[in-house]
């Protein structure tokens, strides 16, 4: 991504990090596993990859959302926002 926003952009990304094998292959997750015996979440990971060139504003907030999946039933989930400055 900082290819692609100036420095001093703001890249939002906001994601409930399903990580199901049946959509991304394990070794491809960037969290929801356990590294060291340490639980690595998705923001551990997140943080790995971005902070050579990002630097996160603010801690992450849990924003809620419902998918609807039949007229009569409903999937509700909490999806985490973050927002990350690019600074080189």
């Amino acid at each position: 991504m900082h290819k692609r926003l100036n420095p001093g952009r703001i890249l939002l990304l906001a994601s409930p990090y399903t990580w199901l094998t049946e959509h991304t292959p394990r070794e491809a997750w960037l969290g929801g596993f356990k590294k060291d015996g340490e639980n690595f979440t998705t923001l551990d990971g997140l943080k790995a990859i971005l902070n050579q060139h990002f630097q996160l504003l603010t801690p992450p907030v849990e924003v809620p959302f419902v998918i609807r999946e039949t007229r009569h039933k409903f999937q509700h989930s909490l999806s985490e926002l973050s927002l990350w400055r690019r600074i080189s």
